[in-house]
């Protein structure tokens, strides 16, 4: 015991000694950091924290607002739209002398690289450019920022603001120590050492392990030219030049810093020899190919390792209809989800979805054959024309579309099981190769038909079609330009023909015939809404429903906005259209009669105690709506959940009812004594009922983007016809990863379900906004003991009181909603009932097959 103590004794000295560290003494050589201490841009950020808050909120509002973190903002999904979330006056906090060097830093990426500038007034361009600088990133869409992937790192704008990070003041000797470059103007840093005259190794970092005190001393050469600048040289300079080699190929050699690419031809094969990752210092003249410049004649003068960041492109940026190869030319770039339409010895013809077109040069020669879809990462090349070379070990076949790695576990001794055919999603590695849209958030909903998804695509006015059952995109089916366009009365009286609505092609869902059906997005009552009945032969339209509210006294100081719709029945003669209000708790409902739609009717939602809509003054954002028949209809807000509503606008029933042990959908707020909703289980919007062999289930999107897991759905089954919430039972919540965390501002998650009834399969096709779609197959397995139940035998119809079967049936029972026996009657084809209300009707043919019908009697 006496030894094991001295042991570990030692042991803890040892552990003591290797930790112990030291502080780090620079000597910057007439270089500089900077006054405020920065050592990183997280610290740059609260910086500006600090500094906007003196200038506005302090000032205005005595309040004090504290952005997230750059480590927080860094592990989101969508790190741009997070740098600051509330900074309204960000142009105004960066002109200040402390920060005009990033506000002119903005000014020239946005100028050089093509982005569209926007007023210095106008908040959102300087935020997201802001934000995009912060996490070295970029916004595609509006509003767009520049690329700052490479311009955000420390070697491209320290020229800009004259300083440079501060390096840590002590280590402890634990872990790797990275440090920091100075700044002097007019020269560049050439690295760390240990001795006044620079002999030894270079450092770049103190290794774990080191002890005792540093004295670093910062070694300063002759300035070498960044590669923009060299590219700004007159023809024929000589000069030299740094960057990392990014490929290499015998005597020709693309390298990179963070200013840009660099062709680099030498006249015998380079010594010493170079690699992919060598960080070189060149001499060499410059040369012009085409309308850009090379370096020819090159020597190498010093080589070290080194890395750069890779920056994602898409096809279009090099070769589309507005391209800017400029901005990429000679540098490496990643390219995802092209197909391979041709190759000819090793020269690869790669094709985009849109049809944009580059060959790539591989070395080796690339075997792929054609038809394969692929991820690249190559270096963008000139000659006599934009294209690409690269190593065939840089490319592989892009993920396609394929089952998850889960597995569902059968429920009910076998009875039920749950199988994903296929799945495209953020949380596995194949969405950006398998996109459905044409940029983020122009794909807002989804409808399955005949074994095909359907997503409407806002940005190219069309269906996107895939392949229920391999994922595969089809032809998409273009939308006639007539769609969403509204007739107006011009000032003069005239008729003048405009847009409808704020957004067109927002939402699409589909009537009990099959019919599919597309609507827009309105945020206020003077805008048309409008469905549209879509010819999938020819993307033809027909109008449904076309109503300014606006123009109607009763709707004339309406608040709406309308982000999609719900259909019942059959459009060409009997259904209901209904929209969900965003700014309200109501709904508007359309009647459908012999093909002939109705003017809208509002209905006031009831707030009433003991529901999850208690409190609410709207719905949430994004709110989805389902009517199931006349007489109820589902909401679904991002505030709260499914509940099922009647057409007087009180909530029935819904997850407020659930008080199974284990499914927390709800709690109690003890201090309100309200109902509130459970952690993440509100956000996203979409739902859909099913019964497959006499048995109903209810499917829905049950966590958001920050749920767990993220960007999934739930399948529940009820107990029984009465569809009570009080009795469901939660099945599986699916995919078991979720599809991902990507922001989904416009909460749309839509299941759409095809069954089978011969086999007993349900086909369940998924999709969440930016995150993924999918199909499961939930079937009902043989030998469970569940009835063959062919609901198509016996009709029911009500007339007035009376029931009507299509045949005489050995017996007829009819209860309430509630499960009560009214009536009960032996062969005969119809009952008469004594009230209104909603029936349940229970049949047994004459060959013994037992049926149940819900029917409405008014």
């Amino acid at each position: 015991m006496k030894k094991l103590t001295l042991l570990t004794l030692a042991c803890s000295m040892t552990i003591l000694s290797f930790a112990a560290g030291g502080n780090i003494t620079y000597v910057l050589n007439g270089g500089v950091t900077n006054d405020y201490g920065w050592t990183s841009k997280a610290d740059m950020l609260v910086g500006l924290n600090q500094d906007y808050n003196t200038k506005y909120s302090i000032a205005q509002t005595a309040t004090w607002y504290t952005w997230e973190t750059l480590d927080v903002i860094l592990a989101t999904s969508d790190p741009v739209t997070r740098i600051p979330t509330f900074a309204t006056s960000m142009w105004g906090a960066i002109t200040t002398p402390k920060w005009q060097w990033l506000h002119d830093l903005i000014v020239a990426n946005v100028t050089e690289q093509g982005v569209a500038a926007i007023a210095e007034a106008e908040n959102a361009y300087w935020r997201y450019n802001v934000s995009a600088f912060f996490i070295n990133g970029m916004r595609a869409s509006w509003p767009a920022s520049a690329n700052y992937i490479f311009a955000g790192q420390p070697d491209a704008f320290m020229a800009a603001w004259k300083h440079g990070f501060a390096g840590p003041a002590s280590y402890d000797g634990s872990k790797q120590v990275a440090l920091p470059e100075p700044y002097k103007e007019g020269s560049t840093f050439d690295g760390w050492y240990e001795t006044v005259d620079f002999q030894g190794s270079k450092l770049t970092s103190i290794p774990a392990g080191a002890e005792g005190d540093k004295t670093l001393y910062a070694k300063w050469i002759n300035y070498i030219p960044t590669i923009k600048e060299v590219k700004a040289l007159t023809i024929g300079t000589s000069t030299q030049v740094r960057g990392v080699v990014r490929y290499i190929n015998e005597t020709t050699a693309y390298i990179q810093d963070v200013t840009g690419g660099l062709m680099v031809e030498f006249t015998t094969a380079p010594n010493p020899v170079l690699v992919s990752g060598d960080k070189v210092t060149l001499s060499g003249t410059t040369a012009s190919i085409g309308t850009y410049v090379k370096l020819t004649g090159a020597t190498v003068t010093a080589k070290e390792t080194a890395s750069l960041p890779l920056q994602s492109v898409t096809l279009a940026a090099l070769t589309g209809a507005t391209p800017n190869p400029a901005l990429y030319m000679f540098e490496s770039v990643k390219i995802e989800g092209v197909k391979v339409t041709a190759n000819a010895n090793g020269i690869l013809t790669l094709t985009d979805d849109a049809s944009n077109t580059i060959t790539m040069a591989t070395t080796p020669a690339s075997v792929l054959p054609a038809g394969t879809k692929i991820s690249l990462t190559a270096v963008v090349n000139y000659d006599n024309k934009v294209t690409l070379v690269g190593y065939s070990k840089d490319i592989i076949p892009a993920p396609v579309p394929r089952p998850e790695p889960a597995t569902y576990t059968a429920k009910a001794e076998g009875k039920y099981s749950l199988e994903n055919k296929w799945l495209v999603s953020a949380k596995m590695d194949n969405l950006s190769a398998n996109q459905i849209h044409s940029a983020s958030q122009m794909v807002r909903g989804m409808t399955a038909k005949d074994g095909k998804m359907y997503f409407i695509e806002r940005g190219l006015e069309q269906l996107t079609v895939v392949d229920g059952v391999t994922g595969q995109k089809l032809t998409p089916i273009k939308l006639s330009s007539n769609i969403f366009k509204h007739t107006y009365k011009d000032v003069n009286g005239n008729d003048s023909i405009g847009d409808a609505g704020l957004l067109k092609f927002n939402d699409i869902k589909q009537d009990a015939a099959g019919n599919i059906l597309v609507g827009n997005l309105i945020d206020s009552n003077a805008r048309a809404f409008q469905v549209w009945k879509i010819n999938l032969a020819d993307g033809t339209g027909t109008l449904v429903v076309d109503e300014i509210l606006k123009s109607n006294p009763d709707f004339a100081e309406a608040v709406v906005r309308f982000d999609a719709f719900g259909v019942y029945g059959d459009v060409n003669n009997n259904a209901v259209i209904m929209a969900a209000n965003a700014s309200a708790m109501e709904a508007y409902k359309w009647t459908i009669t012999g093909g002939v739609t109705g003017q809208a009717e509002a209905i006031g939602i009831a707030t009433n105690e003991g529901t999850l809509l208690t409190g609410l003054t709207n719905p949430g954002t994004a709110p989805q709506i389902f009517p199931i028949d006349e007489n109820y209809f589902y909401l679904d807000g991002n505030a709260t959940l499914p509940t099922l509503i009647d057409m007087a606008g009180n909530a029935v029933d819904g997850f407020f009812n659930v008080t199974t042990e284990g499914q927390n959908w709800w709690s109690l707020n003890t201090t309100t004594n309200k109902k509130v909703v459970n952690g993440n289980r509100a956000g996203h919007n979409g739902l859909i009922e099913f019964e497959l062999g006499g048995e109903n289930f209810f499917l829905i999107a049950s966590n958001n983007t920050v749920g767990n897991p993220p960007s999934s759905f739930t399948l529940f089954k009820w107990a029984n016809a009465n569809k009570e919430f009080s009795e469901i039972e939660e099945l599986w919540t699916f995919p078991q990863a979720g599809m991902g965390a990507t922001s989904n501002p416009y909460r749309t998650a839509v299941p759409s379900v095809e069954t089978d009834e011969q086999n007993k399969i349900a086909k369940l096709y998924l999709y969440t906004g930016e995150n993924g779609y999918g199909v499961y197959e939930f079937k009902i397995n043989d030998g469970s003991g569940v009835e063959d139940v062919n609901n198509s035998v016996i009709k029911v119809s009500v007339n007035n009181k009376t029931l009507n079967m299509n045949q005489t049936v050995a017996a007829v029972d009819v209860y309430t909603a509630a499960g009560q026996l009214v009536v009960k009657a032996k062969n005969t084809s119809s009952v008469n009932i004594l009230s209104n209300g909603v029936f349940l009707v229970k049949t047994t043919t004459l060959e013994g097959k037992t049926e149940v019908h819900k029917v409405i009697v008014k």
